[in-house]
C-alpha cells in the first residue's frame, strides 16, 4: 500500500455519513482512502441542524460550514439578475468563509481536497490568500447536466430558464477549472469535455468504485419484478422516474402485465402517489443493499440527464444484476452493450429489452456474471484509492 502522511483539509457539500445516496459514498470513500494511506483529514461542509454522525467525526477533525440556502422563486427570479449560476450562489456564504481561513491558519495543510464544483470559490479564495494547492474533484461535469435539464424538460419556461443556467454554468465552470491546481474528472468523457473546454487543465481520471467484498450475488430467481433504484430528490432522477412511469411502464404493461417493477430509494415519500404507475410496488430506503439481491434479478436505470458515473450502477453490477439501463445512465463506466448490461435510448427499446430479460434467464445471468467480474477488476475503491493518492502527489 501507498503510504501517503499528508494533512488534507476537505471541503464537501455534504456531510457523507451515513451513506444514504451515491453522492455520500463517493466523497466517503476518497475520505477513508486518504486516511486508509496515512493522510490526516480536516472535513468541512455546510450542517443543517442535523446532529452530524459521531461515527463519521470520530475519523476525521470537522467544521460545519453554514446550511445551504433553499431553492425558492424568488431567489431564482433574483438571480436573473446576477451572473453566477443559481445551483452555485446557494452554497458560498462569507461566514463560512471565514471559518476556513481560521481552520487554514492553524492547519498546516498540504493542500485543499473540493468535492463537489459548487464548493470551489471557497478553495480558490484560500488560494489566493494563503497560496494553497487546490484539488477539485469534479463528481459531475455540472456543465453537461445543465445542459442536458434544458434538452429533456417539458416546462417550456424551466426549459429557458435552464438553458440560461447553462451558458452562465459553463463560463463559471471553465474558470474554475482553470485556477485550480489539479482536476479529478470522475471518468473519460468527462475529463474530454472539460478539456475541451479548458485546454492545458491539469487533471487525471480517478474513477468512482464499490466495496466489492461487501455485495452478494444476486439470489433472485424471480424474473417478473425489476428493481428501480435511485435518490429521488434529485431533479435528474426525478426525471428519470417519470420518464419510465410516463413512457416506459406504459409499453412495458401492454407486452408483459404481469411485470411488477419495485421503486426503491431514498425519497420515495417526495414521489406522488398520482404519478406512479400501474403495476409498480413502493418499498422505500433499505439500509442494507443486499436485500435488493434477494427482490430482483433485473434493474434499470432509466436516467436521460446527468454526468460522471452512476455509483448505483456500479452497486447493481457488484450484485451480479442483468441491468437495462440508457446511454446516460451507463456513461463513464467501461462496459460493453450486450457483455455487462443492456442500453436502451428509446422508451420502446427499454420495455422491450426487460421484457427480453424476463423470458432470457440464461442471459440475466451471464449479464450479472460479466458485470460483477468488471467491477471486481476496475471498479475497487482499493483501486481508485491508489489511483486518487498517485494523482495527488503529482502537485506536492
Amino acid at each position: 500500500m501507498i503510504v501517503f502522511r499528508v494533512r488534507i483539509l476537505q471541503i464537501a457539500t455534504k456531510v457523507p455519513y451515513p451513506l444514504k445516496d451515491g453522492s455520500r459514498v463517493g466523497i466517503f470513500n476518497l475520505t477513508k482512502q486518504y486516511l486508509k494511506h496515512g493522510g490526516e483529514v480536516h472535513f468541512a461542509a455546510p450542517v443543517d441542524d442535523e446532529i452530524v454522525d459521531p461515527r463519521f467525526t470520530s475519523m476525521v477533525s470537522f467544521t460545519p460550514l453554514p446550511k445551504i440556502k433553499g431553492y425558492s422563486v424568488a431567489g431564482g427570479i433574483r438571480n436573473l439578475f446576477g451572473s453566477l449560476p443559481y445551483n452555485m450562489e446557494r452554497y458560498f456564504d462569507r461566514s463560512g468563509l471565514d471559518k476556513l481561513r481560521e481552520v487554514y491558519r492553524k492547519g498546516s495543510f498540504d493542500f485543499i481536497h473540493i468535492d463537489h464544483l459548487h464548493m470551489a470559490p471557497y478553495g480558490l479564495e484560500l488560494k489566493k490568500e494563503y497560496g494553497a494547492k487546490v484539488v477539485l474533484r469534479e463528481h459531475n461535469f455540472e456543465s453537461d447536466i445543465m445542459g442536458r435539464v434544458s434538452e429533456h424538460i417539458d416546462n417550456p419556461f424551466v426549459s429557458m430558464y435552464a438553458g440560461l443556467q447553462h451558458s452562465r454554468m459553463l463560463k463559471f465552470e471553465s474558470g474554475i477549472l482553470s485556477k485550480v491546481d489539479l482536476v479529478l474528472p470522475i471518468s473519460g468523457i468527462d475529463e474530454k469535455k472539460m478539456s475541451g473546454l479548458v485546454p492545458g487543465m491539469k487533471s487525471i481520471v480517478v474513477p468512482a468504485g464499490v466495496d466489492f467484498e461487501k455485495f452478494v450475488t444476486s439470489s433472485s430467481s424471480e424474473p417478473n419484478r425489476v428493481l428501480f433504484l435511485s435518490s429521488f430528490d434529485w431533479l435528474p432522477n426525478i426525471d428519470s422516474f417519470r420518464y419510465y412511469m410516463k413512457k416506459i411502464l406504459p409499453r412495458l404493461r401492454a407486452i408483459a402485465p404481469h411485470i411488477t417493477t419495485i421503486i426503491a430509494g431514498k425519497a420515495t415519500d417526495k414521489l406522488a402517489s398520482s404519478e406512479i404507475g400501474e403495476g409498480c410496488e413502493v418499498v422505500g430506503y433499505i439500509d442494507d443493499f443486499n436485500r435488493f439481491a434477494s427482490m430482483a434479478s433485473i434493474a434499470v436505470i432509466p436516467l436521460r440527464i446527468g454526468s460522471g458515473i452512476r455509483i448505483k450502477l456500479l452497486e447493481l453490477m457488484a450484485l451480479g444484476m442483468a441491468v437495462v439501463s440508457t446511454s446516460v445512465g451507463a456513461e463513464g463506466i467501461d462496459i460493453e452493450d450486450g457483455k455487462h448490461l443492456l442500453l436502451a435510448d428509446s422508451a420502446e427499446e427499454f420495455a422491450e429489452k426487460i421484457f427480453y430479460l424476463s423470458k432470457s434467464p440464461d442471459v440475466v445471468r451471464e449479464l450479472g456474471k460479466n458485470a460483477r467480474k468488471l467491477v471486481s477488476e476496475k471498479y475497487t475503491w482499493e483501486s481508485v484509492g491508489n489511483k486518487l493518492i498517485d494523482a495527488c502527489r503529482t502537485i506536492l
